[in-house]
């Protein structure tokens, strides 16, 4: 759903740059060979609870704005802040006189509007901060994510955007709370091992079977547990897998899980492309999954080297068009410097506001 703001300069530039560098991915529609599998997306959505959320959030969004949600989950993922609620929450955190008052003004921001998102006061508490973002000019932007028992739930973080004077404009992503119930009887144990769910995702990278006994333990570095897999194996391997616990919020509620990511050497060959012996070369390509440490099911696969892709596309398509603005640049400052150095009448100073425009045809207004 688009967001309709008015504009606000270079000031709200920013801002809407900020928070579309922190908005929250959708879930994936299902894709071919398990691309795109998000056990979320089963989930079916929820128009009451959506529609009530809107109703409950008429006195604390800015006027003016929209809402966006996450529907299946019923929750905010943009909010605009009210003016009234902003300046409350400032109030508040300056009074309290803290070290770092920015964390104590975001904070209060979102127990502010905690309801919105089934908050309770302890979830808003528990937040962890896993960030500040503050270059000393523009918006500050803080983000939390929700935690159970120091284990995090995948996906979800919120950012708080707030002005250099603290007072808070916007409210994007979204968390659940930690009291959100498991999806098994059994609770939210982690029934699978990691070195089990690391061999799940491998064998989904590499379309193989590989043993338990393959896998080799490489340490623990970041928060990951890492493994190698052993040259017999057959695997490619271009880094270790990395693995780490997580809860994840799948259509009825938290299953304990692994996220894991493996970086092959087991991708389409280029074409034209052959080794020395005439076999075809394979591309390194990296794959993220959630297993399942219940059932060891896949919950979530998401191919990072698409969007790898994606990205140096982008970067390759922007340098070429900012190449060709150079050329065209050039081109005009050269004429301009022919145009103002022509010999003629004295109106050196038409000339050169002609030049100008030629230079910056955007720049030019109607008086």
């Amino acid at each position: 759903m688009p967001l309709r703001t008015q504009s606000h300069g270079r000031r709200g530039c920013s801002l809407l740059c900020l928070l579309a560098a922190c908005s929250v991915e959708a879930p994936d529609a299902p894709g071919p060979s398990g691309s795109g599998i998000d056990a979320l997306a089963d989930r079916p959505v929820d128009a009451a609870r959506t529609a009530q959320l809107r109703a409950a959030a008429q006195a604390l969004v800015r006027p003016g704005t929209v809402m966006q949600t996450e529907p299946r989950l019923g929750v905010p993922t943009v909010i605009w802040a009210r003016e009234t609620q902003a300046t409350a929450a400032r109030t508040r955190s300056l009074a309290a006189g803290v070290t770092h008052p920015e964390l104590s003004a975001a904070r209060a921001m979102l127990a502010d509007y905690a309801p919105l998102y089934g908050l309770a006061s302890a979830d808003v508490t528990s937040a962890v901060v896993a960030g500040v973002h503050d270059v000393g000019t523009g918006p500050i932007l803080v983000k939390y994510r929700a935690q159970l028992g120091g284990i995090e739930i995948f996906r979800e973080e919120l950012n708080v955007v707030m002005t250099r004077k603290l007072a808070p404009v916007a409210l994007t992503g979204y968390l659940t709370s930690t009291t959100t119930p498991p999806t098994s009887p059994a609770g939210l144990a982690f029934q699978l091992s990691a070195p089990a769910a690391a061999r799940i995702a491998v064998n989904q990278v590499a379309h193989t079977a590989i043993d338990a006994a393959a896998l080799v333990a490489a340490g623990s570095r970041d928060g990951y547990d890492r493994f190698g897999v052993a040259a017999t194996a057959g695997v490619p391997l271009d880094e270790p897998v990395r693995i780490k616990k997580v809860y994840f919020h799948a259509a009825s509620g938290l299953e304990a899980a692994y996220y894991a990511e493996v970086i092959a050497h087991t991708g389409p060959a280029p074409a034209d492309t052959l080794a020395i012996d005439g076999r075809p070369l394979a591309t390194s390509e990296g794959h993220a999954y959630v297993v399942s440490a219940a059932t060891g099911q896949l919950l979530f696969h998401k191919n990072l080297s698409a969007d790898a892709t994606a990205t140096r596309t982008a970067l390759r398509q922007r340098r070429r068009r900012d190449q060709r603005r150079e050329r065209h640049d050039r081109r005009v400052r050269l004429h301009i410097a022919t145009v103002i150095a022509r010999p003629g009448p004295s109106r050196s100073g038409n000339r050169r506001q002609s030049a100008s425009l030629l230079l910056h045809p955007r720049t030019a207004e109607v008086r």
